[in-house]
């Protein structure tokens, strides 16, 4: 996660575009989910909800402990 610094990057008043009061317009983050078993064997598909790999389960639980850390250091990026 970018500092508010970062994230105004490229804007010359340091501003957000699009933001009414001056402070940033709001973050999005993107997530997609960790590994299949699927995945893991090459196979792929669209219409089947398969499980997720160990390796999968891991990539999940360290994607959720990120989120959480950066809302817990900047508590505005919390869903409203």
């Amino acid at each position: 996660m970018g500092s508010p610094s970062d994230r105004s990057r490229g804007s010359s008043s340091g501003r957000s575009p699009g933001s009414s009061d001056g402070g940033p317009a709001g973050t999005l983050v993107l997530g997609r989910h960790g590994q299949s078993t699927f995945n893991a064997g090459d196979r792929f598909t669209g219409l089947l909800d398969v499980p997720l790999s160990d390796v999968g389960v891991a990539e999940a639980g360290r994607a959720a402990r990120l989120l959480a850390d950066a809302v817990a250091r900047e508590p505005a990026l919390a869903p409203r």
